[in-house]
C-alpha cells in the first residue's frame, strides 16, 4: 500500500476519475482516480476550515451577512433557536428591508414571582393582589443587558413591584399604567432602574 497526498490547495472540479468498461486495472489507473478524491477531499477541508465556528472566538472584517434563515442557506439550527451568543460589534449595525431586531415578550404571573430575564418585555397581568416580580442575575458578568417591565392596565387596585435580589427597584403603582427600565451594572452586575414612564414610585436610583 502507499499514501496518497490530500492536496489542501487543490481547485474545485464537478468530478473525479473512475473505471469504465475496457480500462486496465492497473497501479497508474488507481492512482488517477485515488488522486481525484484526495483532490476534492483537500478542497472541502480547507473550506470547513475557512468557516467560522461559532462555538468559538471569531473575528470577522469587512462587510458580514448573517443569516439564519434555513431556506437562505442559513443553519436550521440557529434559525429554530436563535442563538449565537455574545457578539460585539465595532461598527453600525444595518438591517435589510423588512427586518430588524426581534424582541421576546414575556407574560408575567398573577403571584409573586422570582424570575430570570429569558426575554425582554416582561408584561404584567391582571393582578388580584399586591405582587412583587424579583429579577436574578444570569450570567452574573452579563452586565449591559436591559430589560422592560410593562403594566398596561389600569382597572388592577394593586401595585406591581420590581425588585432584585438587593431590595426594591420601582414600584408601578396600583390602578395604573407604567413602564421601567432595569439594566445590569457593570459593578457586581446587579439591576439598577435606567428608565421609566407612567406612574413609577419609589425608583432606586442608586447606580451600583
Amino acid at each position: 500500500m502507499k499514501n496518497v497526498t490530500i492536496n489542501t490547495a487543490a481547485a474545485w472540479a464537478g468530478t473525479f476519475r473512475s473505471y469504465q468498461d475496457g480500462d486496465i486495472f492497473r497501479e497508474s489507473n488507481i492512482d488517477l482516480s485515488a488522486g481525484d478524491l484526495a483532490d476534492r477531499l483537500g478542497y472541502l477541508k480547507a473550506t470547513v476550515d475557512a468557516k467560522p465556528d461559532l462555538s468559538d472566538t471569531n473575528t470577522w472584517t469587512g462587510r458580514q451577512t448573517i443569516d439564519l434563515s434555513a431556506g437562505g442557506g442559513g443553519s436550521p439550527y440557529l434559525a429554530a433557536l436563535q442563538v449565537i451568543g455574545e457578539m460585539y460589534f465595532s461598527t453600525n449595525v444595518s438591517h435589510n428591508a423588512n427586518s430588524g431586531l426581534l424582541m421576546r415578550e414575556y407574560a408575567l404571573a398573577d403571584s409573586s414571582t422570582s424570575l430570570y430575564p429569558v426575554a425582554e418585555t416582561f408584561i404584567v397581568p391582571q393582578l388580584t393582589g399586591n405582587r412583587v416580580y424579583t429579577f436574578n442575575i444570569a450570567p452574573a458578568g452579563n452586565f449591559g443587558r436591559r430589560i422592560r417591565i410593562v403594566r398596561r392596565r389600569t382597572a388592577d387596585a394593586f401595585t406591581a413591584t420590581i425588585a432584585s435580589g438587593t431590595g426594591t427597584l420601582a414600584i408601578i403603582s396600583a390602578s395604573n399604567a407604567g413602564w421601567v427600565d432595569i439594566e445590569q451594572s457593570s459593578a457586581g452586575g446587579d439591576w439598577r432602574v435606567v428608565a421609566w414612564g407612567g406612574t413609577v414610585t419609589s425608583i432606586d436610583t442608586r447606580t451600583p
